[in-house]
């Protein structure tokens, strides 16, 4: 997708934490869909903001909700697909309040050409349907 020299932030932890980022977004994601109202997690059936699907091949598509009370703005949605990048770097042993803090911490700390940079990645149309139920 995006190529070319990656905006730093000065700080190296934080630097290596995008760069690790932009290296999913670009090379273990096939899609980052938007969906037009609630996205609903086809195993839970609970409303979310994003998720993350892994085919047999370990490649991912990421769904993100497009409802307003969700995303207000795209800086948001962009936080959301960092929040699921995390979830694709980490095992399934880390939780989700130890991703929410790391989405959290890192998002106050990227600058503002590294949210532009993730911003992006989101795509300007929008899909109907999330991923389906099993």
């Amino acid at each position: 997708m995006k190529r070319g020299a990656l905006p730093t932030s000065g700080n190296q932890l934080v630097d290596w934490h995008f760069q690790q980022v932009i290296y999913f977004l670009n090379n273990k994601v096939d899609a980052i869909l938007v969906v037009e109202k609630s996205l609903i997690d086809p195993e839970s059936h609970e409303a979310h903001s994003g998720i993350i699907i892994f085919s047999a091949k370990g490649r991912a598509i990421i769904y993100l909700s497009n409802a307003k009370r969700r995303h207000p703005r795209k800086s948001k949605m962009a936080k959301t697909l960092t929040h699921e990048v995390i979830h694709g770097l980490s095992d399934d042993c880390v939780k989700e309040p130890s991703v929410l803090r790391l989405e959290n911490i890192l998002w106050k700390l990227f600058t503002k050409e590294q949210k532009k940079m993730i911003i992006s990645y989101l795509p300007k149309h929008k899909v109907k349907r999330g991923p389906e139920t099993a």
